[in-house]
């Protein structure tokens, strides 16, 4: 419990690419704790929205690595990477071109888009 908060706090590493994301959270995870331990700051609705706030980010976070999780497992059945299809029972509900990111609570997403010229293979 509070031990992980406080390495949480102490810990520059984290598992998010962003770093807003990471200080945004750092910084929720911070409000939370001055408002339930600090005797002029005690606030309930403050404590439940800063709380509200992390318990967001982390469902994004593990909403993101499930779905990509899921995506390389399939993506590794017969060498195809073709989002989308089933293979073996499994769906692949991401394209290969699909990009997935956490951005302060919310998941972001992106595509990564080429066209082919005629003649060309792939």
């Amino acid at each position: 419990g509070g031990l992980g908060v406080m390495s949480f706090l102490q810990d520059s590493t984290t598992t998010d690419n962003d770093g807003n994301s990471r200080d945004h959270l750092k910084r929720n995870v911070h409000k939370l704790l001055q408002h339930i331990t600090n005797p002029f700051q005690l606030s309930i609705s403050d404590s439940l929205l800063a709380a509200t706030v992390i318990c967001a980010h982390q469902k994004c976070v593990e909403i993101v690595k499930a779905l990509e999780m899921c995506h390389l497992k399939g993506s590794s059945m017969n060498g195809e990477q073709n989002g989308g299809s089933k293979k073996g029972g499994l769906v692949l509900p991401l394209p290969k071109w699909l990009h997935l990111d956490v951005e302060c609570g919310s998941i972001s997403v992106a595509m990564n888009i080429s066209y082919h010229e005629e003649g060309e293979n792939g």
